[in-house]
């Protein structure tokens, strides 16, 4: 309901004084002939009427003003980081802290095409506990991306975070789990079951198409080659590890193979190039010469 302004009341005022001081005589004479209660009765039908008559102009006055258009009008997506339960994220992102620079990059280049984004340090507060942000976080987000390192496999919060979008998966058939590899390919079994985007070595080039792909997911599209987002992405540093030190899964995993050779019978060794397998073999290498002598061990390619 509208309110009805000062300004009104008193203009309803003023003009009944103007009324009565022109129809004063005709009051008076009503005064002496039907008594003061009458009177008053009538004067404040008189009052009624004006205050009426005067409310009624401006309100049809007020209703005629042409109200803006608002049918086009659209809200700017906010793309900043929140707590807030009762609104969903776009995505989540899982990821080892070792790997933060180079997914920090890859959250704003998701942010910059409208995308509400989840990454730990951008939101969880000072005080506020990890474990019930993150099952939150998962719970209102649409999509989950976990990073796939070969160390990742090791990390405990990237299992747990894992677990999580698995159980989200399982009960909500929305939200969807979009593994990224990044570097050399893991050994996880779960990308034995589900379709990894695989940024390879992050070169300029391998990560135009892998973030391509990425965009065709997310807008669940089949990948294709006509650009699906908007802007020029920022390509984030990635140095390759190629001598890193093999994890202690991967040790114990060298050794098992050794332990249980025959020393009589020549041993081959194959691998698929395409899988990245490459600091296995780097590995098998190095301890059959460390066991049995360079001269004993022959590597083709």
């Amino acid at each position: 309901m509208k309110k009805t302004p000062l300004f009104f009341i008193i203009l309803s005022f003023v003009l009944l004084i103007v009324l009565t001081f022109f129809y004063w005589d005709t009051i008076y004479a009503r005064l002496e002939k039907e008594g003061i209660i009458q009177s008053i009765a009538a004067v404040l039908g008189i009052i009624g009427t004006i205050y009426y008559q005067v409310i009624r102009f401006f309100w049809n006055k007020e209703e005629a003003k042409p109200q803006p258009d608002t049918s086009n009008t659209q809200s700017k997506p906010n793309n900043s980081p929140t707590n807030d339960p009762t609104k969903p994220y776009d995505i989540f992102i899982s990821y080892r802290s070792s790997q933060f620079s180079w997914v920090e990059t890859l959250a704003k280049n998701l942010q910059a095409q409208g995308y509400n984004i989840f990454l730990d340090r951008w939101s969880i507060q000072g005080g506020e506990h990890f474990k019930d942000a993150i099952y939150q976080a998962i719970k209102t987000s649409r999509y989950g991306l976990l990073i796939a390192t070969p160390d990742s496999s090791e990390s405990g919060w990237v299992q747990d975070e894992y677990k999580l979008m698995q159980a989200q998966q399982r009960q909500n058939p929305d939200f969807r789990l979009i593994p990224i590899v990044l570097g050399e390919f893991p050994d996880a079994p779960f990308l034995q079951e589900i379709q990894a985007i695989d940024f390879k070595d992050s070169s300029r080039k391998n990560y135009k198409i892998a973030f391509q792909r990425l965009i065709c997911s997310l807008k669940n599209e089949l990948p294709h080659a006509d650009k699906s987002f908007e802007g020029k992405l920022e390509i984030p540093p990635f140095k390759r590890e190629e001598d890193r030190k093999l994890l202690h899964s991967e040790s114990r995993f060298i050794n098992d193979i050794f332990d249980d050779l025959d020393n009589s019978n020549p041993v081959m060794v194959l691998s698929q190039a395409d899988n990245s397998t490459q600091h296995y073999l780097k590995a098998l290498y190095i301890e059959a010469q460390k066991r049995y002598g360079t001269d004993c061990c022959l590597r083709l390619f």
